[in-house]
């Protein structure tokens, strides 16, 4: 195949691109969408039941705490004062 040949391919499918977003975007009439039902959130009450959940679960009951709390740290470990000032 020539040089020219294959610059009309791609040149054609560019062409053949562009003219099908120019068809869905602004020629193509939008399909009718079927109306969505509203349903009130379970707000305050689905939190706090999903929470005791987590709090009454054998697997929470079973956790064991690592180490000694609260983690103490020296005061020559805690770096600068404000960090975001520079050098």
């Amino acid at each position: 195949m020539s040089k020219r040949k294959i610059y009309l391919i791609i040149v054609l499918i560019i062409w053949l691109a562009i003219g099908y977003l120019v068809y869905a975007k602004f020629i193509k009439r939008p399909s009718q969408l079927e109306p969505v039902q509203v349903t009130e959130p379970k707000g305050e009450k689905f939190r706090i039941s999903a929470i005791e959940a987590i709090l009454e679960s054998e697997e929470f009951k079973n956790l064991v705490i690592f180490g000694d709390l609260p983690i103490k740290i020296k005061d020559t470990d805690k770096g600068r004062e404000n960090p975001f000032i520079p050098y």
